[in-house]
């Protein structure tokens, strides 16, 4: 996994947990494990920057706090929902088309 394309999924990330769209940060982290990044290497290189993104924006009054609340409640929706074959809620295998 390069670091530049590390740092595009957690932009885009970051940026669909702060619109609050879940489906889109879920096809973020989709794309990053069809692209064979290990689960592992989306949590620390994907998930964790985009976060520290959010919580910059907010230290940087870029964001607002009720900005950056629905940031981390998006992302710990996602991150603790129990769902077989998971890392902390986030499917360890990309989503059948159908889904």
């Amino acid at each position: 996994m390069t670091e530049p394309a590390t740092g595009e999924w957690a932009r885009r990330y970051g940026d669909a947990i702060a619109a609050g769209d879940d489906g889109a940060a879920q096809q973020v982290v989709d794309d990053a494990l069809a692209a064979g990044v290990e689960p592992v290497q989306v949590i620390e290189g994907l998930l964790t920057p985009a976060m520290r993104r959010i919580g910059d924006l907010w230290e940087e009054n870029r964001i607002g706090i009720a900005d950056e609340h629905l940031a981390t409640a998006n992302h710990r929706a996602g991150s603790r929902a129990p769902v077989p074959g998971a890392v902390h809620g986030i499917s360890a295998e990309p989503r059948p088309a159908n889904v």
